[in-house]
């Protein structure tokens, strides 16, 4: 797979550069033909496909260079400065190579005419340097373009799964809670639930107890909504729904047993003054009923 990948990256760099041959060929070639002058086609071809061919032998080599010095990070005064050294080295070494492969061709008039290679070298320094050092810039550019772009997709993905750790998190923490406060619906909760209604209903407050039984039942229809879809469990609404239902269950079964004992100690306190004994049978008789 890592040999697959090679060979994919180096085709599109032969590919990127072939098509940036056939750019600036036909842009060289068709005002020519437009006005009428002279011009082969092939030899324009020849004359842009040659340097970018070189390009595309040495764009590797740039691409090691803009790896080892990013113009993104840290110490980029000496990396830019690195690379403008760099610029002008590729561009002679790749200009050297172009007279070279020209002279070999012989179809390019303007070297023929230079004699010498080292006059046709200086003919090409003059026409071509600048074109060689854009060359390098471009590459270096891209790869910069396209190294801060896949970091941004990385902080941007790292961002992602942050948050679906968040959300997990959170569904735990809901579940965690939800699990609690059903833990707290236990026999001993509802035996004092219905007890506490049990007393109104003896002590006529009917509409108390209607309340009480509605608030229970509201309780034991979302702990079952529950139960029947864990899912929709997680939303902290249906937590805090629950939550006030139980409280407001607790508080009307603690007051009515805070009024029992009320009731039960204002009993005891107007009769006469028992015995110990008969003191202590009497409260208890009193609070079972």
């Amino acid at each position: 797979m890592p040999k697959q990948a090679a060979l994919r990256r180096y085709a599109g760099i032969w590919l990127a550069w072939t098509a940036a041959g056939l750019f600036y060929s036909t842009q060289d070639y068709l005002p020519r033909f437009y006005r009428n002058e002279p011009a082969s086609l092939l030899y324009m071809f020849t004359g842009w496909m040659v340097p970018m061919y070189i390009c595309a032998v040495v764009t590797p080599a740039l691409l090691w260079a803009g790896r080892v010095w990013p113009i993104t990070q840290s110490g980029r005064a000496l990396n830019i400065a690195r690379h403008v050294a760099s610029s002008a080295a590729f561009a002679a070494i790749t200009i050297g190579l172009e007279t070279l492969v020209f002279f070999k061709l012989g179809n390019i008039p303007l070297i023929s005419k230079a004699g010498s290679f080292a006059n046709a070298y200086r003919l090409m320094l003059v026409y071509g340097f600048h074109g060689a050092v854009l060359r390098y810039w471009a590459v270096i550019g891209l790869q910069a373009i396209y190294r801060a772009s896949r970091a941004a997709r990385e902080r941007e993905r790292e961002s992602l799964l942050l948050q679906i750790r968040s959300a997990e998190l959170n569904r735990q923490l809901a579940s965690s809670q939800l699990q609690v406060l059903k833990s707290q619906l236990h026999p001993h909760f509802l035996f004092n639930t219905l007890e506490a209604i049990s007393s109104m209903i003896r002590l006529g407050e009917q509409r108390n107890a209607e309340t009480m039984i509605e608030r229970l039942s509201n309780l034991l229809r979302a702990a079952r909504s529950s139960v029947m879809d864990p899912i929709r469990s997680t939303f902290l609404d249906d937590q805090a729904c629950m939550l006030i239902v139980f409280s407001k269950v607790n508080v009307w079964a603690i007051c009515r047993c805070n009024r029992r004992i009320s009731s039960s100690l204002s009993s005891i306190l107007k009769r006469p003054k028992p015995s110990g004994s008969q003191y202590a049978n009497h409260f208890c008789s009193s609070l079972t009923k």
